[in-house]
């Protein structure tokens, strides 16, 4: 008893004296704690995989307190299962509900903390495009997509604080068949959630800046109707890339969980605004973390392929046995460390892949 208490002790002392970096469980074969601290890596992203139940959302939501105890950063959140929500009450955070009518998102929205309003509108013509080719459930032509940035233009022109409402009552009076068509498709989103798009503001935006307590959001996405689950998405994804946009300047990092990113990646549009996020966003003090359940449907997709190529952090909980195949092959793992996983991990344990410490990987257990 005395020797099972000074080692817990020893471990609990160890912990304290590392607290600027993070814990992540520990090593199954030495027995040791595992310290890791993802904000040093030239590729600070991550990947957590594994089948249902066998501890991704624990892991992560661990290291996100540890976040939130340990350093002054922010963190987001796309909850598509509801695991994070008691986790972000607790942590005195914002939850933003589609459904709820206090829930305020203008995607055209410029706080008057954004400096540069010609940068601003490049990346947000973009993405207003995005919108409408989610919106068509189409991909748009080039003279389409042409002339919705003519009309985006006119509309940054003729009012000075343009809202989603002005640019798709635009297109409707357009005589063009076809952008009438597109705003026609927007407007149906505008009936459905009148008071998302009724006040030209953005709270999560406003609620990152303007509080700094407020340091954790999470999306509410899991009780969004599926069939629109694509639109709710790409509002959040404009959402943060406009918070990486004012924090680009800052010294404060910025951590992202994308929990369940399937829906990401079966939508063109999606995926590309995703792919700016996850490779460009790390230049600006931004931490990605993927989460997902099936690592064979990752790599059926070009994102997949992006994920993998801008990630130095693997953890892989048990995986089928095609997982297994993939995640050696993609990481280069020798047989002797797969047996560990062809045996079988119980809940909570699994295989952690540093790109950094020469491509080091541990069998660990949370």
């Amino acid at each position: 008893m005395v020797i099972r208490w000074y080692l817990k002790q020893k471990i609990k002392g160890e912990h304290k004296m590392k607290k600027d970096i993070f814990y992540y469980g520990m090593n199954i074969h030495t027995g040791k704690p595992i310290y890791y601290d993802r904000r040093q890596s030239a590729y600070s992203n991550s990947l957590i995989t594994g089948t249902s139940g066998t501890g991704k959302s624990t892991f992560a939501i661990k290291e996100i307190e540890q976040i939130l105890q340990n350093t002054e950063d922010d963190v987001i959140i796309l909850d598509m299962n509801g695991d994070y929500e008691e986790l972000v009450k607790k942590n005195n955070g914002t939850i933003i509900d589609f459904l709820s009518p206090n829930t305020h998102m203008d995607p055209l929205y410029t706080p008057n903390y954004i400096n540069n309003n010609l940068e601003h509108e490049v990346y947000t013509f973009d993405d207003i495009i995005g919108l409408c080719c989610i919106a068509m459930d189409q991909e748009l032509g080039s003279i389409e997509i042409k002339s919705i940035y003519n009309i985006l233009k006119k509309l940054y022109k003729n009012f000075e604080n343009p809202s989603f409402q002005n640019f798709y009552e635009m297109l409707i009076a357009e005589t063009d068949h076809n952008m009438r068509n597109v705003g026609l498709h927007l407007k149906y989103y505008v009936d459905m959630m009148p008071y998302l798009f009724e006040i030209q503001t953005n709270k999560v935006l406003d609620d990152i800046i303007y509080n700094p307590k407020k340091r954790i959001i999470a999306y509410k996405l899991y009780n969004t109707p599926s069939c629109n689950a694509s639109f709710y998405i790409m509002l959040c994804l404009i959402d943060i890339w406009q918070k990486i946009t004012y924090k680009k300047n800052q010294q404060k990092r910025t951590w992202i969980y994308f929990d369940n990113i399937y829906l990401i990646l079966q939508n063109n549009v999606l995926s590309d605004t995703f792919a700016k996020i996850y490779k460009r966003g790390r230049k600006w003090g931004c931490i990605s973390t993927c989460v997902i359940d099936d690592i064979e449907k990752l790599c059926n997709f070009q994102l997949g392929r992006i994920i993998r190529c801008n990630t130095s952090f693997l953890i892989s909980f048990n995986q089928r046995a095609a997982g297994r195949d993939i995640i050696q092959q993609l990481f280069n793992i020798n047989d002797q460390v797969m047996s560990c996983m062809q045996k079988g991990l119980g809940v909570g344990e699994g295989l952690q892949y540093i790109h950094d410490k020469n491509d080091e990987i541990i069998v660990f257990r949370q």
